[in-house]
């Protein structure tokens, strides 16, 4: 009873503590409004100006599938020791890959036109930087000692990056880390892929919305070669070595049978022994070559079947089309934001004091 009794006077207590603290809020009303006020103007006045911000976003699909028409070759191909195999969409690593330096720099140095101005990608993605203050000096305390790696005027005058300098691969790798992010800063690219239907997205938003356009497709197609490229690698150096030796084959074949035909040519049907032995072995060695060549032939054609069959087909299922809507807040979302946030501080703060006062008070 006794415990009953005592947990009926706690609740009261914290009852008349959220009361007497509401009441102390009410009293504030004209701190809490005037605080929410100012808190709400400033968060507007720092966000009515900001550049409205674009998202590109580019759909696609990725089919390894091996079924249908060809997997019927399974069992011919075996005979001849080539298996087709099996292989399975990696949604991640084709995801992963789109953010790689690799595939960046080979999208950022095509030349495309923007505002009239044609020029690297890489160029006119610095230059949105620039204009929007994200393009920031290295100077600092050791400035005088890296003052030829400053980057404030800087733009790419070539894309051999093989011979780039040191300044230049820096700016490589800061224009990488801006659109694929790093462990400092989110970059502009985001991937990801749908678990059910296997559809995969790029999405570049900047603040530039043809910009934003070009640089999806560009990551998008040199992401696509880089893929099929790199799949097919093993069986592309396969289907060029038997076509080396079909073409050395067919070479000498053609070379054997000029031969038998200038010889028959010079003796007219008049053959001695010693000439009939010549000529039957031209004969043998052409058929040694026909039979050759043929097998050839036959290997060659499994060869570029496994290759067309391991070579994966990336559709595109939408790409980004201008014009594209800005992804802002309005000014009035930002104002009433700043408003409510205003209010919880005002309230905090009144809280604070009465609590503080309390505390002393019983001090004492």
């Amino acid at each position: 009873m006794s415990h009953d009794f005592d947990s009926d006077i706690s609740l009261r207590h914290v009852i008349l503590k959220i009361q007497d603290y509401a009441l102390a809020c009410f009293k504030g009303w004209k701190l809490i409004l005037l605080l929410a006020l100012l808190m709400g103007l400033f968060v507007f006045i720092l966000k009515k100006d900001a550049p409205n911000m674009y998202k590109a976003e580019l759909t696609f699909m990725l089919n390894e599938d091996e079924s249908g028409g060809l997997a019927g070759l399974s069992g011919v191909l075996g005979s001849f020791g080539i298996g087709l195999g099996s292989s399975e969409s990696n949604l991640d690593k084709i995801l992963e890959l789109a953010k790689t330096r690799r595939v960046t720099q080979n999208a950022i140095f095509s030349e495309v036109t923007i505002g009239g101005k044609k020029d690297f990608l890489a160029n006119h993605y610095i230059q949105m930087l620039k204009d929007h203050d994200e393009w920031t000096l290295d100077g600092g305390l050791f400035s005088a000692v890296e003052d030829s790696m400053i980057l404030e005027s800087f733009s790419f005058s070539h894309d051999s990056i093989s011979l780039f300098s040191i300044k230049e691969n820096k700016a490589l790798k800061k224009v990488h880390g801006s659109i694929a992010g790093n462990e400092k800063e989110v970059g502009k690219l985001n991937c990801y892929y749908n678990e059910l239907t296997g559809i995969m997205a790029l999405i570049v938003e900047c603040n530039n919305e043809e910009l934003a356009v070009k640089l999806t497709n560009a990551i998008f197609n040199k992401l696509s070669e880089f893929y099929i490229e790199k799949s097919v690698e093993k069986q592309s150096y396969d289907l060029k070595i038997i076509k080396s030796k079909y073409d050395s084959i067919s070479y000498a074949l053609s070379n054997v049978e000029y031969k038998l035909a200038s010889f028959e040519d010079s003796n007219q049907g008049l053959f001695r022994k010693k000439d009939l032995l010549t000529k039957s072995r031209l004969s043998t060695e052409k058929q040694k070559l026909q039979f050759m060549i043929g097998k050839a032939e036959e290997q060659l054609q499994i060869a570029q079947i496994t290759l067309d069959n391991r070579t994966p087909y990336i559709q595109v299922v939408d790409r980004p089309l201008l014009p594209l809507t800005p992804q802002n807040n309005t000014p009035l979302f930002f104002f009433i934001f700043g408003f409510i946030f205003g209010g919880f501080l005002a309230v905090g703060y009144i809280v604070i004091k009465k609590l503080y006062k309390e505390v002393m008070t019983n001090n004492e």
